[in-house]
């Protein structure tokens, strides 16, 4: 009854541009994006559950849900220059088979490595179809229409967000957390057939030469820097690791340079110029830092620390994602009203505000604390992800529309990135620090590796005699609930400093409001 209903929804709001209906092509797109939301709060909220069954330790539980994200960051930009070079439609649909075989591999895994191979290949897929599904959009509707389309697509994918926790509970309490990937598979292949049929081809008006070494140097540089935030603490900030995040931020000002010489660069880095653009696409950042790195630390706090079941730790979160998909619908009249400037940064004064409220209430172990706190975060998403990529696309030409939705999407996922791999780092830092006095008076007694992760002490805590064992399960208990206060306020930093530069940045449109 939903796809019908929603169908008849999207020919109403259809624009001019689509061969076959802007409807059918739109559910596609939408489609799509509902099963990659899906993905995103399911993994999250299985964490604990794959950490236990693979004994994962938190760096390994970081690249689980990172390698996704860092292989997306990555190969974004050349996504968005395939889409314009060659096909959107076809390199979209390239995408979207490469994320049905990473879905599936995902859930064969019975291994950290393979699980996180799979990982990378859905990161290398959604990398070719997410650009160039905002830009199918952009070049189906236009620009007058092109707010209420976008605003469609961000609803479908914060209504996968909404159902994700629920339907991740609900298979690994009742299945097992491989089937967190195999529900995706049957929907893929679905959208994948008719998106062959009713996609508008379409490609961007620059003609000039695929940018390859822009390429390979933002994924090298990505990995590396990302890597490396990944990998300090289990390696206790060793050279290698400094190297290697040196490297990758050498190796990023590298590709700035590279891409700011070339005529026809893989991402056209001149369109930050623009206040607006620029501001924007900080917000959409910092936005994903906050949205990928709280679905990555409430999930494990409430099922490790407060000992709730995987089902309720997903109906907790199901509360926010209904918040974040009801706000994404109202965001453009909230723009219309008060201008998109003051929504901009009234979003990001709302994920300031939830993160604050987390930091204040990780010590609680009740469910409504935390509800709240993450609530008032989903009204900040709601209101930048819709309205930072309209900004985006409204604000620059129709011939930069590859660069356009590069931008947008870029930011999206170097922010969902930076989100795992910063506050994931800064929660796994925190947290041996807090554990080692406790692990000294103990001596002996406690094998090594006991500082992994959460998961990994109690795993430990277990083979150990009392008072040994009620001392560390304890100790351990207390470091997470003080490693994700420091975590949070990390993310708090975070978004007060991006707001500030936004306020900087839209001074002049917030004025004439």
């Amino acid at each position: 009854m939903l796809l019908p209903h929603l169908e008849h929804r999207l020919h109403r709001t259809g624009g001019e541009g689509a061969e076959g209906g802007s409807g059918p092509a739109l559910l596609v797109i939408c489609g799509v994006a509902f099963v990659v939301g899906l993905d995103i709060t399911i993994i999250n909220v299985a964490v604990p559950a794959i950490g236990a069954g693979l004994d994962a330790s938190t760096a390994d539980l970081q690249w689980i849900v990172d390698s996704y994200n860092i292989a997306l960051a990555g190969l974004i930009l050349l996504g968005a220059a395939l889409g314009e070079h060659l096909s959107r439609k076809w390199v979209f649909l390239s995408g979207l088979l490469l994320f049905l075989a990473g879905t599936t591999v995902a859930g064969l895994s019975a291994a950290v490595g393979p699980l996180i191979a799979a990982r990378s290949i859905q990161g290398i897929g959604a990398a070719l179809l997410l650009t160039p599904a905002l830009s199918l959009i952009s070049g189906i509707f236009p620009p007058d229409k092109r707010a209420r389309a976008i605003a469609w697509w961000a609803t479908a994918g914060a209504l996968g967000v909404a159902i994700g926790p629920i339907a991740g509970g609900l298979l690994v309490s009742t299945l097992s957390w491989n089937w967190i990937f195999f529900v995706n598979v049957p929907p893929l292949l679905v959208f994948l057939i008719v998106g062959s049929f009713v996609l508008p081809e379409g490609r961007g008006q620059t003609m000039g030469r695929l940018d390859v070494i822009g390429a390979v140097l933002s994924v090298l540089g990505f990995a590396l820097l990302l890597g490396g935030l990944i990998e300090g603490p289990r390696w206790s900030w060793s050279p290698p690791v400094l190297s290697a995040i040196v490297a990758g931020g050498v190796i990023v000002a590298a590709f700035v340079m590279w891409e700011l010489r070339r005529t026809d660069p893989l991402f056209d880095i001149r369109v930050l110029a623009e206040r607006p653009v620029t501001a924007a696409a900080l917000a959409l950042f910092t936005t994903y830092v906050a949205f990928t790195g709280i679905l990555f630390l409430v999930p494990q706090h409430l099922q490790g620390v407060d000992g709730y079941s995987v089902l309720v730790a997903g109906l907790a979160m199901v509360p926010l994602a209904l918040v974040f998909w009801l706000v994404s619908r109202v965001a453009p009249k909230i723009a219309e009203r008060i201008g998109t400037p003051r929504a901009l940064i009234l979003g990001l004064a709302f994920i300031s505000g939830g993160f604050a409220l987390l930091a204040a209430t990780a010590p609680a172990s009740s469910l409504l604390p935390v509800i709240a706190a993450t609530c008032v975060s989903a009204v900040g998403w709601g209101l930048t992800i819709p309205l930072g990529s309209v900004v985006i696309l409204n604000g620059l030409p129709a011939a930069k529309t590859g660069s356009a939705a590069g931008t947008s999407m870029f930011s999206r996922f170097a922010g969902a990135a930076a989100g795992v791999a910063l506050l994931g780092t800064a929660l796994s830092s925190a947290y041996g620090f807090a554990l080692q006095p406790t692990l000294a008076s103990l001596g002996d007694v406690v094998p090594a590796g006991a500082t992994g992760s959460l998961q990994q002490t109690m795993s430990i805590a277990e083979t150990l005699p009392e008072p040994a064992r009620s001392t560390l399960e304890a100790a351990a208990d207390s470091a997470f609930v003080d490693a994700s206060m420091f975590a949070y306020l990390v993310g708090l930093a975070t978004s007060l400093v991006t707001l500030a530069v936004c306020l900087w940045l839209l001074r002049s449109g917030i004025k004439r409001r």
